[in-house]
């Protein structure tokens, strides 16, 4: 933005905002002004002629200090502009009601020329819901000025963050999530993954996904014959190889899609089954544990590590670190390790 554009858009600003209250104002000071020269006497003549000087006096004043905030914001917009210009991730400055005002370099690149269109028109191609993403955290900013949300895509994970400037422009930024819990392990490799909506049906796969499947499939009934997936579950499924056992982890996509992950392990070799544990599933971006039938804990995954905290170390029970069945966590362990739960699933808390 150059000195003329500021200016043009600081005088188009303050029109805006001052059209009704000044002209109101200049419309009555100009009423008493006439006024005063129809006046019967010389002091009805001076009191209107005063209370028309005065009005016009505090006009003046209110343009004046108007003039000054739309320079100050003006020249913070241009600051804020030039700061994010060069930065790698897509900025953009955007109005209240989603126009967008201008973007950086990663901005243009990624998408084009996006001035004068909508935040939400833009990204359409990115989200499969962009208005309602954008609108929760614009919820966000008007609460507490700013709000973040990590979002899995076709492409991979993004985190889309939202900055308010002022009273009416918001600051995104579109950047890249290459986490490690994101599915992405130490060597650059991912796990493989894909990505499923409300009805099971296979909306993406990445090329790891591809290559141990053989092809590119459209169920997820196609891949796990039983259909209902739990993380942390061990499942044979069908591959260009054979059967092959892998565990899986699911992770929430938004707008009724998730990400599925699969780590594979070599079926009924319990050493390279705990060995992926230690690998594959720090990658994982859910927390898992694996447990022996009486509670100790043998192996955890770094989102666990994070979630429970530093009392999680291996060799430690459960029931130390978790309550609220009622009864022995053992108890319900030994009996689903050996088949007899009946409810196969239970809510427990961090103590």
């Amino acid at each position: 933005m150059n000195e003329h554009t500021g200016t043009t858009d600081a005088k188009s600003q303050f029109a805006e905002i001052g059209q009704p209250k000044l002209r109101l104002n200049l419309s009555v000071a100009a009423l008493l002004g006439a006024m005063s020269i129809f006046a019967p006497d010389r002091l009805t003549t001076l009191v209107l002629i005063a209370a028309s000087v005065t009005l016009c006096f505090f006009v003046a004043v209110y343009f004046i200090m108007s003039r000054r905030r739309e320079n100050a914001r003006s020249i913070a917009l241009t600051a804020i502009k030039e700061f994010i210009e060069k930065d790698a991730s897509a900025c953009f400055v955007v109005s209240m009601d989603g126009e967008i005002q201008s973007s950086n370099i990663a901005t243009r690149t990624m998408f084009g020329e996006v001035e004068n269109q909508t935040l939400t028109g833009v990204l359409r191609h990115t989200f499969a819901n962009p208005s309602g993403i954008l609108f929760r955290l614009k919820e966000r900013v008007l609460v507490d000025g700013s709000g973040q949300e990590d979002i899995v895509t076709r492409k991979g994970h993004v985190r889309l963050s939202a900055h308010q400037m002022n009273s009416d422009t918001i600051l995104w930024r579109l950047e890249d999530v290459p986490d490690a819990r994101m599915g992405h392990g130490s060597d650059g490799h991912s796990l493989p993954m894909l990505i499923t909506g409300r009805r099971g049906t296979i909306l993406f796969m990445n090329d790891p996904a591809r290559s141990l499947i053989g092809k590119r499939l459209q169920s997820v009934y196609d891949i796990f014959p039983e259909g209902e997936l739990r993380s942390g579950q061990s499942i044979e499924i069908a591959t260009i190889s054979g059967k092959v056992s892998c565990f899986v982890a699911k992770v929430d996509a938004g707008v009724g899609r998730e990400a599925v992950y699969l780590a594979p392990a070599e079926k009924g070799n319990e050493q390279n089954m705990a060995n992926d544990i230690s690998t594959s599933f720090q990658e994982l971006p859910v927390p898992l544990l694996r447990i022996a039938a009486d509670g100790a804990i043998l192996a955890f995954n770094a989102s666990a590590s994070e979630f429970v905290g530093e009392n999680l170390v291996k060799g430690v029970q459960l029931s130390e670190l978790m309550e609220g069945l009622g009864r022995p966590l053992v108890d319900w362990l030994a009996e689903t390790a050996t088949g007899r739960a009946v409810q196969h699933s239970e809510f427990l808390r961090i103590k």
